[in-house]
């Protein structure tokens, strides 16, 4: 694949991020119509993403969205339940642009918003790895991390992911989230042995969060992308907060730890191979007692999560 192809892909993929912050402004805003037209354009810039490693584009909406679910909906490359995503934001725009007296409601366009996120991490992660892949070794990650003040508000600043320079007074944000079953054992991923850090570890899912993600989002998105599951719709959520500074390693952060509670087994668990060597849903007492052998990360830390 060459360079232009890839550096257009990330191109639309960055319009498709621009296009969901200015729709949760819009929110905010409470022009809702404006928000509704900006979630659907995310949708569009996603699928016009992937389009563009084809070396592919079409002159009208409708011969993107037939392409995209002929070539990587329909042949398994993406789940079917995006096509309904792509249909849905597509009518929602279509009426609200189009129609005088449409009402576009605050929890029909924020579902929307909610569904292009989860379009952009799935596909952008797809991105990435055929990026990766198609070049024949591993290409520097671009990937951006916001930067807040102390008192945690966005500075406007961001640093490159894993760039351990920061300044003293800056934080970025990492977030942590545990699924528990309805049996009320917790889901917990052991690393592989092949980490340069803590391998062969017990942990629970967890990562930085990206520029433009809110806490919530991030922690949905490592989820997923770490064990399968979309844990959107689950009760539960945001539980606490702890904060680091390590002024000498140049790296200070937040930390956001989140419980979902569903109902979930051991099918519907699918692992990044690469990345873990295994997982199991351990009670309580099974976590603290690898607690206690020193081989579960941050136990000290997030112990609280596993306290109902």
């Amino acid at each position: 694949m060459d360079s232009e192809k890839k550096n257009l892909a990330k191109y639309r993929i960055e319009q498709a991020q621009t296009c969901i912050k200015s729709a949760k402004i819009l929110v905010n805003a409470e022009d809702y119509k404006g928000a509704a037209n900006r979630a659907y354009y995310a949708i569009f810039h996603i699928m016009r993403s992937v389009l563009a490693l084809d070396g592919l584009d079409f002159a009208k909406h409708s011969g993107v969205s037939a392409y995209f679910r002929k070539e990587y909906i329909k042949t398994g490359v993406f789940d079917i339940e995006f096509s309904d995503i792509i249909k849905e934001s597509f009518d929602l725009r279509s009426d609200s642009d189009y129609d005088d007296f449409f009402v576009v409601s605050k929890q029909d366009v924020e579902e929307q918003i909610e569904n292009a996120q989860k379009f952009f991490n799935v596909v952008n992660s797809y991105i990435e790895k055929q990026c990766i892949y198609s070049s024949g070794k591993e290409e520097t990650n671009m990937e951006l991390w916001d930067i807040y003040d102390k008192d945690r508000k966005l500075t406007g600043r961001t640093m490159q992911r894993n760039d351990w320079n920061m300044k003293p007074g800056d934080f970025h944000l990492t977030v942590l989230g545990v699924i528990m079953n309805e049996e009320g054992k917790f889901l917990v991923t052991k690393r592989v042995m092949t980490k340069s850090w803590a391998p062969g570890q017990w942990e629970i899912s967890g990562g930085a969060a990206q520029a433009g993600e809110s806490s919530e989002e991030a922690v949905k998105r490592e989820i997923l992308e770490e064990t399968g599951i979309d844990v959107t719709g689950f009760n539960g959520g945001y539980v606490f907060s702890y904060m680091r500074e390590n002024p000498e390693e140049g790296d200070n952060y937040f930390v956001d730890i989140y419980r979902f509670v569903g109902n979930v087994s051991e099918a519907d668990v699918k692992l990044q191979e690469a990345e873990t060597a295994g997982f199991m849903f351990a009670s309580k007492e099974e976590i603290d007692e690898l607690g206690r052998q020193g081989v579960f990360l941050h136990y000290n830390s997030i112990k609280k999560v596993f306290e109902m």
